[in-house]
């Protein structure tokens, strides 16, 4: 694995944890009065989604050697989830 698929897939996992943590934050603080709290809570846990997910997408692509087609599907591909 190269390293910087590795380094990629490290700050995946953080900004999967740090998401997991303020989305934690945020619904322990539904109880109070703090809406704009919360909405900022949640806006940066959507942020740091879609950073996952960007980063994760370009570990994807930078492991295939040859830029082909076939990476970015098979990058876009293990984004969706089947509906069940």
């Amino acid at each position: 694995m190269k390293n910087k698929t590795f380094n990629d897939l490290i700050l995946v996992l953080l900004a999967c944890i740090a998401s997991i943590g303020l989305t934690a934050f945020s619904i322990l603080l539904k109880n109070y009065d703090r809406f704009y709290l919360n909405l900022i809570l949640t806006l940066l846990s959507a942020v740091l989604d879609l950073a996952s997910l960007l980063l994760f997408y370009s570990a994807i692509k930078s492991s295939f050697k040859i830029k082909t087609e076939l990476a970015i599907w098979v990058a876009g591909g293990s984004e969706m989830n089947p509906k069940e």
